[in-house]
């Protein structure tokens, strides 16, 4: 007898073992490759992939430059990450036409840039000429400021008549597709966590493109990329809708993934983006979704939009571009939208704006009339720099958000970073607002032997994520 049966809900077998990678018989179609680097044969050169042995099915991978380091994340999965040029590349024997395929990724997207690119084409069909004019067959485009829309070729997700705001790419693990088809069948899907979106035009012209690679374009080796990489399934041939769909699901449900239904948008400078050590892959928003780790739910989208070196006056200009972060605004119930704005030093050290003009340029960022933030309908938190060396004017304005935001902002609340204490890396409960020792260096970078005590490390950029032993104080609080 199986007496297992009898102890579960409605008695009956046991479910099917999960398989150790997706299984798309289901769907009655056969990839031209599956790549599911939880159970990948690897080569590597200390902790970069130089060679990916495919299984049966799929070509096998190759570097020709620097590989992707194989990672294993917190929930103790297998992935590859791409980042500082990292890319892997498909023999010149594959072809696939850039109307004709449909392309799915369950990964994290880093943050927002100019050009993320996920796989790309090396010629056009006679495989001499480079496929230059084609642009990347699946990839994320942030240009000009704009969110990190997803991109086929020439056409991006924001141009879907239907469900374009979840069209854009976060940090947290998701499943995210481009199904390429020709105008009169449909044009382009798009999908984001098993959301479909439409455009009713169609990329690129070219047939029959040779090679490939995953992360930068290979058409000219450049190698513009900054994402980890769970599976990638690419079918030849053009799929309906409802094949698409299909696909989609299978993804969902072996990755247990939901669709979004909030946002939570990083903006600010080089404190929230990540200073000169930080690496792409381990920005703010990538701490705060790091898998198993449980700090923000799997239905929150979390994009880091913040830029190196900006003020308050680019924030603006970030707001209020054309497909901007606003653009991606997911439904209209309070809170499902939340914007977190932290502000370095570069408006009074770069800037010459003294505390008090900052602050007003604060508050106009959220409070301008049907630009503001606030008037968009998102959520407001500003946080409170974390700097420990900050000097009197950086003190100033600290304490003016503290005093006066939840006032001047409606709805706004201040989250204090100074006040984040975690007993780990060294520096223990001395951690203090404005107040530096030693015992604190863990928390910051080091820069050519010199400690910067304006940017968190990585282990830094962990604990204002997560608030360390104060979670109220961190990021994760606000999600």
């Amino acid at each position: 007898m199986n007496t297992a049966a009898l102890h579960r809900p409605g008695g009956g077998p046991p479910p099917p073992p999960k398989p150790d990678r997706p299984d798309f018989s289901s769907t009655g179609l056969l990839p031209a490759f599956l790549y599911h680097p939880d159970s990948e044969e690897t080569t590597k050169s200390g902790d970069r992939i130089t060679r990916v042995v495919a299984a049966p099915g799929s070509p096998d991978l190759l570097t020709t430059g620097t590989g992707p380091v194989e990672r294993i994340d917190g929930a103790g999965t297998k992935c590859w990450r791409f980042e500082d040029g990292a890319s892997l590349d498909l023999p010149d024997s594959f072809t696939v036409t850039p109307r004709s395929f449909t392309l799915f990724i369950v990964g994290r997207h880093h943050e927002r840039t100019n050009s993320c690119s996920f796989f790309s084409t090396k010629y056009q069909s006679d495989g001499v000429t480079r496929a230059n004019t084609l642009g990347a067959l699946f990839a994320t485009t942030g240009s000009g400021g704009a969110a990190p829309w997803l991109r086929c070729t020439n056409r991006a997700g924001y141009n879907a008549t239907t469900n374009a705001a979840h069209m854009a790419a976060g940090s947290q693990l998701a499943c995210f597709g481009v199904a390429s088809r020709t105008g009169g069948n449909g044009g382009l899907l798009y999908y984001m966590n098993g959301v479909r979106g439409a455009d009713s035009a169609s990329g690129s012209t070219h047939t029959d493109c040779k090679g490939g690679r995953f992360g930068g374009y290979a058409y000219n080796d450049s190698n513009l990329s900054g994402f980890d990489l769970y599976c990638a399934v690419l079918f030849t041939g053009e799929l309906s809708t409802e094949q698409a769909d299909s696909v989609s699901r299978v993804l969902m449900d072996f990755y247990s993934l939901t669709p979004l239904v909030r946002n939570l948008i990083l903006e600010g400078d080089s404190i929230t983006a990540g200073g000169s050590e930080i690496p792409t892959g381990d920005n703010t928003a990538m701490a705060l979704t790091e898998p198993g780790m449980g700090l923000v739910a799997g239905n929150v989208r979390v994009i880091n939009m913040a830029i190196a070196g900006a003020m308050t006056s680019d924030a603006v200009n970030r707001r209020d571009t054309a497909n901007g972060w606003p653009s991606a605004k997911l439904g209209d119930r309070v809170g499902d939208n939340i914007l977190a704005f932290q502000v370095g030093r570069n408006d009074t050290s770069s800037g010459g704006l003294s505390p008090e003009q900052t602050y007003q340029a604060i508050l106009s960022y959220w409070n301008a009339n049907s630009n503001g933030v606030v008037a968009r309908g998102w959520r407001p938190y500003q946080m409170a720099n974390i700097a420990c060396d900050a000097g009197e004017t950086s003190v100033d304005l600290h304490d003016r958000i503290l005093d006066s935001f939840s006032t001047d902002v409606l709805g706004g609340t201040a989250i204090d970073l100074q006040r984040i204490r975690d007993s780990g890396g060294g520096h223990g409960d001395d951690f203090a607002p404005f107040a530096f020792d030693a015992q604190n260096a863990t928390y910051f970078q080091t820069v050519g032997g010199v400690l910067d005590t304006t940017h968190p490390s990585i282990y830094g950029t962990k604990v204002m994520a997560s608030g360390g032993d104060t979670p109220q104080y961190g990021y994760a609080a606000i999600a």
